[in-house]
């Protein structure tokens, strides 16, 4: 492997763009399926958004820095809220789902 550091810093952006189109084209094609009919389609509409705006903006930031850090902080906190959101309402939703499998059948 090289020790070049623009040569790393070529493959770095490469493959975060790489990343930044797969996970952007999961809520591309979501949207053109009946989603917004069950809760479950809405939460995972929801936490792919966050994801693809997270790797959206990583990979903007890959080739230009804004000069001001604190918006800088500002959006990755932003971003960082969206996925722990969206990740706890799909964590508690499969849970709600999971939960009959829990409890005891009457007469046991």
């Amino acid at each position: 492997m090289s020790q070049d550091i623009e040569t790393l810093r070529m493959w770095i952006r490469f493959l975060t763009v790489f990343t930044m189109v797969a996970v952007t084209s999961f809520p591309v094609v979501y949207a053109f399926t009946p989603w917004r009919s069950r809760p479950l389609g809405r939460i995972l509409m929801f936490l792919g958004i966050s994801y693809a705006f997270a790797f959206n903006i990583t990979t903007l930031f890959s080739f230009w820095r804004p000069k001001n850090l604190l918006w800088m902080f500002g959006l990755y906190t932003v971003m960082l809220l969206f996925i722990a959101f969206a990740s706890i309402l799909l964590t508690g939703w499969v849970w709600k789902l999971n939960r009959p499998f829990f409890r005891r059948r009457k007469g046991e």
